[in-house]
């Protein structure tokens, strides 16, 4: 994901907190997709600023994931809609951003199998934070 964020001129941050267990168990493959669904999201919809991957233990013992972006943010009326498969906050034929509209609701989909939970804040043109956290 550096090397995206580099090509438009964005900070790309990873921050792992010290708490952060080095082994966790869980579908590796499964989690990287989900992370890079994210990562990609984010650097899709941010033209300036910076993209943030933050990874802490949660007060329960399991591990959280934040993807924080400075993006154009989802307005409060469509973050019900954008976990829904082929929804897109702009539909109309002459968008800017491209997609399918499937990858947030396969997120939802992976982290409901792995036992996690996912939320979403975000604000228009503040950007956006998505927060999986998942049992250890």
């Amino acid at each position: 994901m550096k090397q995206q964020t580099e090509r438009k001129g964005l900070e790309y941050i990873l921050d792992i907190d010290d708490s952060v267990p080095t082994i966790i168990k869980t579908d590796q493959n499964k989690l990287v997709q989900v992370l890079n669904n994210l990562l990609s999201n984010a650097i899709k919809f941010t033209d300036e600023g910076s993209i943030r991957l933050e990874v802490k233990s949660s007060d329960n013992g399991g591990i959280c994931f934040y993807v924080k972006d400075t993006g154009i943010g989802i307005p409060q009326e469509e973050k019900d809609n954008i976990f829904k498969r082929f929804y897109q906050v702009d539909a109309s034929n002459k968008r800017k951003y491209g997609g399918t509209g499937l990858g947030l609701s396969i997120v939802e989909e992976i982290v409901n199998l792995l036992k996690g939970e996912l939320t979403v804040e975000s604000e228009p043109g503040k950007g956006s934070v998505f927060r999986i956290c998942l049992p250890v």
